[in-house]
């Protein structure tokens, strides 16, 4: 009677054992980092933020035109395959720079400091940036 079990057992480990296995998916090797060319900025320009979106496109952020006191303008630009692409903030109006640019699900916002005391939040292409005080 024993021997019943034991078979079964067996048989479990054989099916078990013989079972195909999933095949693993490797995961795509990363895209290599390579080099590209900066956007054109203005003199005493400087890039504080980069949100990639894909491996062809992405965002950065900064400000340009600084002289003296004056802090300069901020830059939003967007890189798709090979080219780099200006998007102005609509009614702009003093100095400042964008801080941040963050990029998720098609909607792209940036965020930074107008006139040294003001917050600003701005969609790329909206007509004016938000401010808080």
């Amino acid at each position: 009677m024993r021997s019943l079990p034991v078979r079964s057992a067996v048989a479990a480990v054989a099916v078990l054992a013989l079972a195909p296995v999933p095949a693993v998916h490797a995961e795509p090797p990363p895209a290599a980092l390579r080099d590209v060319p900066l956007p054109f900025l203005w003199p005493g320009a400087g890039l504080t933020s980069v949100a990639a979106v894909s491996d062809t496109e992405a965002w950065v952020s900064g400000r340009q035109g600084w002289i003296g006191d004056s802090t300069g303008n901020p830059v939003v630009r967007r890189r798709v395959g090979s080219q780099w692409k200006e998007y102005p903030l609509e009614s702009w109006s003093g100095n400042g720079a964008a801080w941040q640019v963050v990029a998720h699900g098609g909607e792209v916002w940036a965020w930074g400091v107008q006139d040294d005391q003001v917050l600003f939040s701005a969609r790329p292409g909206d007509s004016s940036p938000r401010h808080a005080r």
